[in-house]
């Protein structure tokens, strides 16, 4: 797995990670095959990097230093702050 910008994401790529949005929706699902359509959307979005499988490194695993919970949680303070 590796994180790569979004600039950089090409058709066929597989999400490592599943892409959330601010509000906590899911926009994409972990194990997704990325479309042309999909990688346009992400970038009108503002999401600026995500993971994929890199077929290179099968064995490593980006480390979450947040559970999804609290990620969640602390995008919706700042959502609502805002």
């Amino acid at each position: 797995m590796r994180r790569i910008s979004t600039k950089h994401l090409r058709p066929d790529m597989e999400l490592a990670q599943s892409v959330i949005s601010s509000d906590g929706k899911v926009l994409l699902a972990k194990g997704q095959r990325l479309r042309d359509s999909y990688i346009a959307r992400l970038v009108q979005l503002g999401v600026y990097s995500v993971y994929v499988v890199d077929p290179r490194f099968p064995d490593i695993d980006a480390v979450d230093f947040l559970s999804e919970q609290t990620r969640l949680r602390a995008l919706r303070m700042v959502r609502t702050a805002c």
